[in-house]
């Protein structure tokens, strides 16, 4: 996992009409897990991207591959921004007190 940080959290959820409850349990490790809309997971190893199934982790297909190197663009791209509007605010740039002046 390239030294990065990896945690586990559970819990339980109750559905308050029927009383029926659940447990759950989720993972994290570092920042190198996808998800697609379908619930298939995949991971980027530095030297390719694999697919969670039944049988571990397993070489995605070439057109998984291509839509998970979008997704982690689009996740960097969402950092940097995320990143430069901290530094900005952190630089004083957003500061409250403007609002409109009129004429007397």
């Amino acid at each position: 996992m390239y030294g990065q940080h990896a945690s586990e959290s559970s819990g339980t959820v109750t559905d308050t009409r029927t009383g029926q409850s659940a447990n759950y349990k989720t993972a994290s490790a570092g920042n190198d897990h996808y998800a697609d809309v379908n619930g298939n997971v995949y991971k980027n190893t530095g030297n390719g991207w694999q697919k969670n199934t039944s049988s571990g982790w397993e070489s995605a297909k070439p057109e998984e591959s291509s839509s998970m190197e979008r997704e982690e663009q689009a996740r960097s791209e969402g950092e940097h921004r995320f990143d430069s509007f901290n530094r900005s605010a952190d630089e004083g740039r957003f500061r409250g007190g403007g609002g409109f002046r009129g004429h007397r």
